[in-house]
């Protein structure tokens, strides 16, 4: 093997270097927003000083060392069928294997002679083989080598591995050695198998202890249910471009023995201080060492790929024992698998014991100490059962190979799914054949399927594809892109196929779905599936809900703490501290069986509480674990600190946050990144810009690096107070520390030109970025969008808003539910109601974005727009008591819509079922529901702020609003159908003794007044009834006496004079202060009204009668 030339290496002293990208992407936005500010900026520069003293790595020699026994080729495919067609070493090239030898135990046909005239024949078995596997199997698979860095793939294909799929061994350059990194992270598994408190990083050499959370490692590795949770020194992580991915090394399996110091002898290894002991020792002499891998039985996949398509056959041992009489009535032949059951003689052991052909066996039992012995050959079975006189029973342990569909790649990569649908069919094809495998088990009378190495594959290939579409769907360089809603239906996808097969969730597959959901913010899903997969309530009561119905078979060992936490989770994330505060309580009082919570629990509860608005309640929950004021509540981490910090930045409580600050550092624990953000948050929010960057400078100070969002911090608080100039420095400053802007960069700078009136600027700032290379990729990203589209409409540009709607699907850019609304409400506050409803019926369902309150508000405006009212009715019906999609302020005001577009129309009857429909719902009529009906019926003056009846003036006659001046105008026919409607909402309101608003009240008195006559009278009678008395002049002062006749019967017997003056119907009237002028004014014209036409009616009385009249 050559050993590839290395070259000298240079680095840039001080600061990190800036490549050419960072120096125009400082350029363009420092540069636009001194421009933007009205000043110039200089071109930047960047200067380099090579520093020639590096040490020179070590190599390693070019002689490769060669095996010292005979080892199975290396097939590509990691196939063992396909390694036997080579020639064994020494049998020259056209040697082939030799043919297996078969027995029948019925002593009917046989060639035992001819086996034993083979035997010296076959090729030695490695002696690495262990209890696992006695016999050669399958080695196991490994990476492409053409996906790997040249000098890992030559050392890969110069040191072949040993053994078979379970036990293999491997040559691994000691760490700083060898041509490329090993890339391999070990943990060391306690005595129960139940977490890694010790971390090795083989090439650093360097140990830590930590704690290890299921989070740590995608969805747990450190995590093991049942038999595979065994101690050791398990694998943690496994580099994809590193030495141990080319071997075939995997996250899960076991690190089992080391080279010793000197020679070849392996010896057992079972803590990470005895592996680093191997590792230096063995440095001494050597720059490699040999080290045993055992993979789980669980994790055995033979995959034999069929060329082209990526998918074949994987086969996973079942172990079961039976036990049967002799003779056996088997016949057996040596594979290279170990000893196959060819044919069953005796139907018995097919359809009652359960055997059947292709089963091996793996083991017998000793005739005196009944221990089970291994077996690898048709001869150590014979021999077992020869000293046994027939009817004597001998028990065989057997391993059934359960076929099951594979993939290369569970989910299909970028360049195979072009949509989401390919992507979700990938996802289906890869957990078909395990529940195919898996359902066959449930047949097998001899297998238990729950908890089998098939369903620990169906689990496992479940978590497999869940990580991965979490995986493809997190955009970290484009953060606010919205939750994607794949990781969700990936979700439903495994619950399916899990459902289907009947197969049990363990509490790690559990745990990957409540992950799943969770990132496509599907929590009440999570929390459902909880209660499913787990059988027990997830209210926190403990108790056990009922399976009727549940297509999920309920696992109550998938309830432990890590679930419980993410159940806890969930609640805070769905806003619910009521619930999580339950569910913590069933951890800490045992309702939830071994879910004692942790630290991290309790940070978790802590977050729920303090993001739901119980600031008071999160601050006892932090002192008692502060304190120590509660038997059994761990004190606070940083996490916990973190957490506090947050929520008090938030509020803008800086002196508090600054405590925790001090009192964290005094009880010894360090400040992390997290902790300097809230803290710069805090400052922020204050107002103290330069204090934040102090604590900046600070950070760096203390050997923490700031991030992007550490920057953005301060980036949005000088955006708020807009000052460009120390915003433009400190994007400066950020680029020449090597941190590139990400889309929160370019949203926050955007925002704060819109909020400064200059969202031409931002609009220019906007196109800039996505047409400059370097800074296209942090701008792909919904919220960059959103803000270009909000500058779009504050300039009242409706098509450009339209076409960066356009740009940004074209770009694969998935518009969140802010992005949508957004453009509804523009078309809508624009009078293109047409594409709002557009939007609203056809990208919402596209992109399975489900509305919320507002925008099904905004569709209801649209239909109301189109005069599509009874669409707009029947889409608030149904909208109203699902999933509380709007809120009680939401229904009222898309009533209040409803109302007015219809009154405006002059559809009386519809606004009269909408408005009983309103009031039976059990909605009591608020100032603005009034409001609404008022400006439907053009009563009302919106010409100034605030809704007014009358125009402040000292003249009754002129005291009549602008548009109730128009309303004369209109035909008879239409003002008496507009004041019935009047009548009709006083009366239906009064129903249930509810009070109409004072504005309401005028407008109904100054309407009757305006038209005169028999509704004048109507005007005055209200009067009466609200005063209690009729006024003086009147003939009879008597009180009026109140009956249960309604207002509009009352106008009837006005018209045809059957009213008495002695009884009148009820009216309750609620006046505010702002509306005692308008009622004053309105009243004060009916009086006056009526006394100009009693003066008139007077005076006609009294005049002498005319000459015309005298003389008839």
């Amino acid at each position: 093997m050559e050993c590839l030339p290395l070259r000298r290496s240079t680095m840039a002293t001080g600061r990190l270097n800036s490549p050419t990208p960072s120096r125009a992407n400082a350029f363009s936005l420092t540069r636009f927003l001194a421009i933007a500010a009205g000043t110039s900026f200089p071109r930047l520069g960047l200067s380099l000083t090579l520093c020639p003293h590096l040490p020179r790595r070590r190599t390693l020699p070019s002689q490769v060392r060669q095996p010292s026994r005979p080892v199975y080729p290396r097939h590509p495919l990691g196939s063992f069928s396909s390694a036997m067609s080579v020639a064994w070493p020494g049998d020259g090239e056209d040697a082939v294997p030799p043919s297996p030898p078969t027995y029948d135990d019925t002593g009917k046909s046989g060639s035992w002679p001819d086996f034993l005239s083979t035997l010296s024949r076959q090729p030695p078995l490695d002696d690495v083989a262990g209890p696992a596997a006695t016999a050669p199997a399958n080695l196991p698979p490994v990476l492409d080598t053409s996906t790997l860095p040249r000098a890992v793939a030559d050392y890969v294909a110069g040191h072949p591995i040993k053994g078979d799929a379970l036990t293999y061994r491997a040559v691994l350059p000691l760490p700083g050695s060898g041509p490329a990194k090993v890339g391999l992270v070990l943990a060391q598994l306690g005595s129960k198998g139940d977490g890694a408190r010790q971390i090795l990083d083989y090439d650093t050499r360097k140990t830590s202890l930590r704690d290890a959370a299921v989070e740590e490692d995608g969805y747990g590795v450190l995590e093991k249910d049942g038999e595979a949770a065994v101690p050791g020194v398990l694998i943690l992580k496994v580099a994809p471009d590193g030495i141990a991915a080319g071997f075939g090394f995997r996250p899960g399996d076991y690190l089992t023995a080391t080279s010793a110091t000197l020679g070849n002898a392996l010896w057992p290894k079972s803590t990470l201080e005895g592996v680093m002991s191997a590792v230096n020792s063995r440095g001494v002499v050597a720059e490699d060492i040999e080290v045993e891998i055992r993979r789980p039985a669980a994790a055995f996949v033979d995959t034999v790929a069929t060329p082209g398509k990526g998918v074949g056959v994987s086969v996973v041992g079942e172990t079961y024992e039976v036990t049967v009489e002799r003779p056996l009535g088997l016949s057996i032949v040596e594979t290279p698998n170990g000893v196959t059951i060819s044919s069953i003689a005796d139907p018995i052991l097919r359809s009652r014991v359960g055997i059947a052909e292709g089963d091996r066996i793996s083991h017998i039992d000793n005739a005196l100490t009944s221990k089970m012995y291994p077996v690898s050959t048709v001869a150590g079975v014979v021999s077992a059962c020869a000293s046994r006189a027939p009817g004597v029973k001998v028990r065989l342990r057997l391993v059934r190979d359960v076929s099951v569909t594979a993939s290369a790649d569970l989910v299909c990569a970028d360049t195979e799914c072009s949509t989401e649908e390919m992507e979700q069919e990938a996802s289906s094809s890869a957990l078909d054949g395990a529940v195919m495998g898996y359902r066959s088990l449930s047949d097998a009378p001899v297998v238990r399927a729950s908890g089998s190495n098939t369903h620990r594959l169906l689990l496992s290939r479940c978590r497999e594809v869940l990580g991965q579409v979490v995986k493809r769907s997190v955009r970290p360089e484009a953060p606010g892109s919205g939750a994607s809603p794949l990781p969700g239906r990936a979700a439903d996808r495994v619950l399916q196929s899990l459902a289907s097969a009947a197969a049990p969730l363990d509490s790690r597959t559990l745990l990957a779905v409540m992950a799943s959901y969770s990132a496509s913010e599907r929590h009440a899903d999570a929390v459902a599936t909880f209660e499913r997969a787990t059988g027990y309530a997830a209210d926190g009561s403990g108790s056990r809900v009922d399976a009727t119905g549940n297509e999920l078979v309920p696992n109550p060992t998938a309830l432990n703490l890590y679930t419980s936490t993410a159940l806890v989770r969930s609640y805070g994330r769905l806003g619910s501290a009521k619930y999580a505060k339950r569910a913590f309580r069933a951890m800490a009082s045992g309702r939830y069986p071994g879910s004692k919570p942790d630290v991290r629990a309790y940070n978790v509860v802590l977050a729920a509480i303090a993001n739901a608005g119980s600031l008071t309640e999160a601050v006892k929950l932090f002192d008692a674990m502060k304190w120590g004021m509660v038997e059994d509540v761990p004190p606070p981490d940083v996490v916990s600190y973190n957490t506090m910090m947050d929520v008090l930045a938030k509020r803008g409580r800086t002196e508090e946050v600054y405590t925790l600050f001090y009192n964290m550092q005094q009880r010894g624990l360090k400040p992390d990144r997290v902790t300097y953000t809230a803290l710069m948050k805090a400052i922020a929010a204050g107002g103290d810009v330069e204090d934040g960057r102090e604590v900046l400078r600070e950070m760096t100070s203390a050997g923490i690096q700031p991030d992007v969002q550490s920057y953005n911090t301060l980036i949005k608080a000088l955006c708020d107070v807009r000052k460009w100039f120390d915003a433009q420095s400190l994007i400066r400053e950020m680029e020449y520390a090597g941190i590139f802007p990400d889309a929160l960069t370019y949203a926050y700078l955007m925002t704060g030109l819109v909020k400064a009136g200059k969202s031409r600027a931002a609009l220019t700032l906007f196109e800039s970025a996505i047409l400059d290379p370097t800074t296209v990729k942090s701008t792909e990203s919904p919220v960059v969008y959103t803000v270009a589209m909000e500058a779009a409409a504050a300039i009242g540009d409706i098509p450009r808003v339209m076409e960066i709607l356009e740009r940004m699907e074209a770009s694969g850019i998935v518009p969140t539910l802010k992005t949508l609304t957004l453009v509804m409400q523009t078309n809508i506050r624009y009078g293109k109601h047409a594409v709002a409803l557009e939007i609203y019926r056809g990208h919402f369902e596209k992109y399975d974005i489900k509305p919320d309150g507002l925008v099904i508000s905004a569709s209801i405006r649209a239909l109301c727009g189109l005069g599509q009212f009874e669409n707009a009715a029947s889409t608030l019906s149904s909208y109203r008591g699902a999933d509380r999609a709007m809120t009680g302020r939401q229904i009222m005001n898309a009533y209040g819509e409803i109302l007015q577009s219809t009154l405006r129309e002059e559809r009386f009857d519809l606004a009269a079922e909408v408005f009983n429909e309103f009031l039976g719902a059990n909605y009591i009529p608020s100032k603005s529901t009034y409001e609404s009906i008022l400006r439907g019926l053009r009563l009302v003056d919106t010409s100034r702020s605030g809704p007014r009846t009358t125009r402040p003036t000292n003249d009754c006659n002129e005291g009549l609003s602008v548009l109730s001046q128009e309303v004369i105008r209109d035909t008879g026919k239409n003002r008496h159908a507009r004041f019935q409607f009047l009548l009709q909402i006083i009366d239906a309101v009064d129903q249930r003794k509810v009070p109409i608003s004072g504005l309401f009240y005028s407008a109904a008195v100054r309407e009757g007044t305006d038209m005169g006559d028999i509704y004048r009278e109507l005007s005055l009678d209200m009067l009466r009834v609200r005063r209690g008395y009729k006024e003086d002049g009147d003939e009879n002062h008597d009180n009026v006496e109140l009956s249960s006749l309604t207002w509009q019967n009352a106008l009837t017997a006005r018209m045809s004079g059957e009213i008495t003056l002695s009884s009148m119907p009820v009216l309750r009237v609620q006046i505010g202060k702002a509306e005692q002028r308008a009622v004053q004014l309105a009243e004060k014209a009916a009086v006056y009204r009526r006394m100009q036409k009693l003066k008139k009616e007077k005076e006609i009385a009294s005049s002498p009668p005319s000459q015309d009249e005298s003389s008839e």
